[in-house]
């Protein structure tokens, strides 16, 4: 699977440690982030305990504990990933999660996320995801196209959206 988090136009966006922070306090530890670049800025924006990078291929290992994934975008990893992380949780590998997406509702990615997600959160504005520069820095990038959502899958529902919502607007799922 070389090559499934980017491509040769380097479309890699790394999660603000912002984010990492929020997540952190809604799970109280990311055991597990999947989706990694394994740059060292990011894995101290996000302070995962466990990675896994495109080399480590995570759609053939267990995935455990409490997972942040903010996947690869392309379309049919963004499928499998989002159908790994589904299938994790529901055999209770992976204990709760929390996933960083474009909100797209009108695709049905976004809509399998919802209907197995606890919580939602739909963001006010755009993310501003970083990038790496030319000298191999990561540096804020607000090129972002997209509006994000924030889906939440464990116990504490209303932890997430009391956190969350600092970003937008969330509600429970049914």
């Amino acid at each position: 699977m070389r090559g499934y988090l980017t491509d040769k136009a380097n479309n890699s966006f790394y999660t603000p440690p912002e984010i990492g922070a929020l997540v952190r306090d809604c799970l109280g530890v990311i055991n597990l982030d999947p989706c990694s670049s394994g740059h060292p800025h990011q894995m101290d924006f996000l302070k995962a305990q466990k990675i896994f990078t495109e080399q480590d291929n995570a759609l053939d290992k267990s995935w455990y504990g409490n997972v942040f994934m903010n996947p690869p975008y392309n379309g049919s990893l963004f499928d499998r990933f989002v159908v790994k992380l589904i299938q994790e949780s529901t055999c209770g590998n992976v204990k709760s999660y929390i996933t960083l997406c474009n909100n797209n509702t009108d695709r049905s990615r976004a809509n399998y996320l919802m209907k197995h997600a606890k919580a939602v959160v739909f963001t006010k504005g755009r993310i501003s995801f970083y990038s790496l520069d030319e000298s191999g820095e990561i540096t804020p990038k607000c090129q972002n196209g997209r509006g994000q959502m924030f889906t939440y899958w464990g116990d504490n529902p209303d932890k997430f959206l009391t956190i969350f919502t600092m970003l937008g607007v969330g509600f429970r799922c049914v």
